[in-house]
């Protein structure tokens, strides 16, 4: 899914659509999207999940510049609650977490989340995934601290 081109895709969806994409409930919205992305909702039924929790995000805090990592260390998310998230076995549930938390610090913030390393943690669930989110959150603290 090409996350810079969903943003676009859900401000262009009716505003029904939209609200159910915002409260991560599964509407006409999600598989058209996906249809206008090329992505056959059969062959990809595995992923609705991962898509819908992408899009609820977007549609609450649009596709940004700023690492989901460091996103998290700028709304001052604690570490404890970072390793709950990296240590997970529902990585969904705890994904979602992370998502309503940022949402409800976004009104001050002057950013927004990229939601690429987001994506790759809920697709690939692999060491990579968790320590480029872990990389961000850390260099963003400690250089913060400098």
């Amino acid at each position: 899914m090409n996350l810079k081109t969903a943003e676009s895709q859900i401000q262009s969806l009716p505003k029904r659509d939209r609200v159910r994409l915002r409260r991560g409930r599964r509407s006409a919205g999600l598989w058209r999207i996906m249809a206008e992305q090329g992505l056959d909702p059969e062959s990809h039924k595995y992923e609705e999940e991962r898509y819908e929790l992408l899009l609820q995000a977007i549609a609450l805090l649009g596709q940004g510049s700023m690492d989901y990592g460091r996103a998290l260390y700028e709304t001052n998310y604690s570490q404890l609650r970072l390793e709950r998230l990296l240590e997970a076995e529902d990585i969904f549930d705890e994904a979602r977490k992370t998502v309503r938390f940022l949402h409800a610090q976004a009104e001050s913030a002057s950013w927004k989340p990229d939601w690429t390393q987001l994506n790759d943690y809920l697709k690939y669930q692999n060491e990579e995934a968790r320590r480029a989110i872990a990389r961000s959150f850390f260099t963003a603290k400690y250089n913060d601290n400098q």
